[in-house]
């Protein structure tokens, strides 16, 4: 992470940016409660001015030895430390009321869904207006991070809405920062498991518009997942059967460590897709994707092999 505080750095920063790969971050998000990003503690030696001056007419090993109760210890202000975290918790509110556009109905959702205490430790599923959310009372939802719920950029005052569906007995695990763009439609059906890593080394994770999650069994999606437009992903055929050899209703399907999944791509039930790996745009997924291969094609087949992409 770096914090550009001062003309110098900004200008540096400036020179620098074509040739690295980076991601502007609100500041009430990128220290997270860290005081120590913006006031580091301060190292306090009561004999440090003695040494000094030692050292000027004495060998290091005399000055060492004249000041050997030299005590190195940190200063900890109390009261500074309340503040500061005063502070971080003022600023991730202010986020969130960002996020909902001052919307007391995205607001009420955020704390009713997150609860108080998760966000008082920056965590929770944080709401921006026209979200639908059904989460049953038997559902278990683990808060490990933020799930940024409808996120709009270039269209704050857009209309579309956002669902998010836990029913009864399903468990949704958030374990680092994500976001799923508006329009997105994320449901975990009765006993079913959805898995969001989040973000990992990338400096964001998630989706763009118009994701779509239908988990009836075991979704997990591992770290520093990026999804285009309009994706799809399930581990079920809905109930529909067809007379094939093994053929299942519901598979688990696995999404592995910084995979990019492009626009209009469909993950169908038993997809197992590798680290690394890029899936094409419009591309159909049944089986498994080896990492660092990129696919394309209805089925989807291996087009590209030992890729490196960044974001």
């Amino acid at each position: 992470m770096v914090l550009v505080n001062s003309k110098k750095g900004e200008s540096f920063f400036e020179n620098i940016k074509q040739s690295i790969n980076f991601f502007s971050t609100p500041i009430e998000v990128a220290i997270k409660g860290n005081p120590a990003l913006t006031n580091p503690l301060k190292l306090y030696d009561k004999n440090r001015k003695s040494f000094f001056n030692d050292i000027d007419t004495l060998t290091f090993n005399e000055a060492i030895s004249n000041n050997s109760n030299a005590s190195y210890t940190y200063k900890t202000n109390l009261f500074k430390k309340i503040t500061n975290a005063i502070k971080g918790r003022i600023n991730f509110i202010i986020f969130i009321i960002k996020q909902a556009q001052f919307s007391p109905k995205a607001i009420f959702q955020t704390i009713c869904y997150s609860g108080i205490r998760n966000i008082l430790k920056y965590k929770g599923i944080i709401c921006t207006p026209h979200c639908t959310i059904n989460i049953s009372k038997s559902a278990e939802i683990k808060l490990n991070g933020i799930l940024l719920l409808g996120e709009k950029t270039r269209f704050p005052s857009s209309k579309l809405e956002t669902r998010l569906l836990v029913a009864s007995g399903g468990k949704l695990s958030i374990l680092n920062d994500i976001s799923i763009g508006y329009g997105g439609n994320i449901e975990v059906h009765e006993n079913a498991n959805l898995i969001f890593h989040g973000k990992k080394f990338l400096s964001r994770s998630g989706s763009n518009i118009g994701m779509t999650i239908i988990c009836a069994d075991n979704i997990e999606i591992g770290p520093d997942f990026i999804a285009g437009r309009n994706i799809h992903i399930r581990d079920t055929n809905g109930g529909h059967y067809i007379n094939l050899p093994d053929y299942k209703n519901t598979k688990p399907v696995k999404i592995g460590e910084k995979v990019w999944l492009c626009e209009s791509c469909v993950i169908m039930p038993g997809a197992h897709i590798g680290d690394g790996a890029v899936v094409g745009a419009k591309a159909f997924v049944t089986s498994t994707v080896p990492s660092r291969t990129l696919v394309a094609g209805i089925p989807a087949q291996v087009i590209h092999q030992n890729i490196e992409w960044k974001y």
